[in-house]
């Protein structure tokens, strides 16, 4: 049983954002410098090999995931045994390791031919054991709504990765010491998840069981489904055109990763926060809102300087032979801004307890995506898979908000508080083109210039335009300082 000052409505919505997306901005400084690390010393095609074999990982496990956010569900609610709800994740997890390695094992030459990576099967393997254990944890302690905590021991995990993976590439072992690295970081985090989330598990009785299975024959449809509209974009160049071209899109998404921080770390506990509300019959109007509004925040500006600097952002960055990335890194851009509304909309639903309506919608867009994407790609190549992601995140945002405000009496989907943040984004980009066009020189330090002349801009506009961004800030930052952060 639950009380209400263990379920996810007990913590502040806005400081844990607030923490959450400090966390997630200093997990990305790791990432960003091992992309550039790994990227210059790999080249493309290890590059891209090893993104394959993550990505196939991350929809091979998406039956536990769907399954664990089977079990957050239950675990927000106010009536279930948290014991037998953790004892039937780690169950499910065992008996999905057992099933993927037999396939994994059994099909190892196809698989090696196919991703073309030395001994792709049992690096399959040890990534699936390693992320799906550590990523199923993850799910149920997000439903305790402290996410503060949960992004910064992920961003324990990313530096851990990072130190490990550079390591092993150092001696010489490729594709297998990223692999190597992750996976190691990953177990090495496990138990601090599991003793954060402070409870034993317990072997699930059949009505456990039966009550996760419920949602989980939607929720795991849906996220089998959400993660192969993710990642379709790497299969399908890896398929169509090279890892080589799989190498370029993953350099543009890593400089468009920020984007969804805030929005990333708001929809995991929106929906324990409304799951928890709805079993207490309390509104969820005002939660739901909430998430939207800034979910965006960094999307918006991400995406005007996109528009003004791709070009050079990518040559800089990571050499000249990633400059097919720029055109990918302004149309992934706009992708994040649908996506950065998307997940709350998604997550609200789950929420909601409509995870059928959820994975209806994800199929819809997988299913976009598939077949424009095949044909875009076959006739513009990289360009063509990234502009079907957008026209399929563009129809997944307005089945999704047609639902929930169908759901939810008295809903604002679109507040003022976007508008001023898109303008002030734009204020950004044109103040970034001028001074891009009169400043003289090229390299680090005229790029590193204009990045910060232009995060400080937006922040500058939009704190003075918008009353509601500078209330919010003072109270995140407000309930962080309280919760002893």
């Amino acid at each position: 049983m639950t009380t209400d000052s263990d379920d996810a409505t007990a913590v502040s919505q806005g400081g844990e954002a607030l923490k959450g997306t400090a966390a997630k901005f200093t997990m990305a400084l790791g990432g960003f410098v091992g992309t550039i690390v790994f990227a210059r010393e790999l080249g493309p095609t290890s590059f891209g090999g090893f993104y394959l074999l993550l990505t196939v990982v991350r929809i091979a496990n998406r039956p536990v995931s769907g399954w664990a956010e089977a079990a957050k569900k239950r675990y927000s609610e106010t009536s279930e045994d948290r014991r037998e709800v953790v004892g039937a994740v780690l169950v499910w997890y065992v008996l999905a390791l057992a099933v993927f390695a037999l396939v994994a094992l059994a099909f190892a030459a196809p698989i090696r031919s196919e991703l073309g990576v030395r001994n792709a099967g049992g690096l399959l393997v040890i990534l699936f054991a390693g992320i799906t254990l550590y990523e199923a944890i993850e799910r149920l302690f997000e439903a305790t709504g402290r996410l503060g905590r949960s992004t910064w021991i992920d961003a324990v995990r990313s530096y851990l990765t990072l130190g490990g993976q550079f390591l092993l590439v150092s001696v010489g072992l490729g594709a297998a010491g990223m692999v190597g690295g992750l996976t190691a970081a990953s177990l090495v985090v496990v138990p601090v998840l599991a003793y954060s989330l402070g409870t034993t598990p317990a072997l699930p009785t059949r009505q456990t069981v039966r009550r996760i299975g419920s949602f989980a024959r939607y929720s795991i449809p849906s996220t089998l489904f959400t993660t192969a509209f993710d990642n379709f974009d790497i299969l399908l160049l890896g398929a169509l055109v090279s890892a080589a071209a799989v190498g370029d899109y993953q350099v543009a998404f890593t400089l468009v990763v920020p984007a969804t921080f805030v929005s990333e770390v708001v929809a995991s506990g929106l929906m324990a926060r409304v799951s928890a509300l709805r079993s207490r019959s309390e509104p969820v109007a005002t939660d739901i809102e909430n998430a939207l509004m800034f979910s965006s925040v960094l999307s918006l500006p991400l995406l005007a300087g996109a528009v003004v600097v791709a070009s050079s952002l990518v040559t800089v960055v990571y050499g000249v032979e990633y400059a097919g990335a720029a055109p990918l890194l302004i149309g992934l851009a706009a992708a994040r801004v649908l996506m950065t509304q998307n997940r709350p909309l998604s997550h609200a639903l789950r929420g909601l307890d409509r995870p059928d309506v959820d994975m209806r919608i994800a199929v819809a867009a997988l299913g976009v995506n598939v077949l424009v994407g095949i044909a875009l790609t076959l006739e513009y190549g990289t360009v063509g898979i990234v502009a079907a992601t957008v026209l399929a995140e563009a129809l997944r945002y307005l089945a999704a908000a047609w639902v929930v405000r169908r759901e939810v009496d008295g809903i604002r989907l679109f507040p003022r508080e976007l508008l001023e943040q898109a303008g002030a984004a734009g204020v950004m980009g044109v103040s970034v083109w001028v001074i891009d066009n009169a400043l003289p020189g090229d390299g680090w330090v005229r790029l590193t210039v204009l990045l910060l002349l232009g995060a400080s801009m937006y922040a500058v506009v939009l704190l003075a335009v918008s009353r509601s961004t500078r209330m919010t800030l003072r109270s995140a930052v407000r309930d962080w300082r309280e919760a002893g952060a």
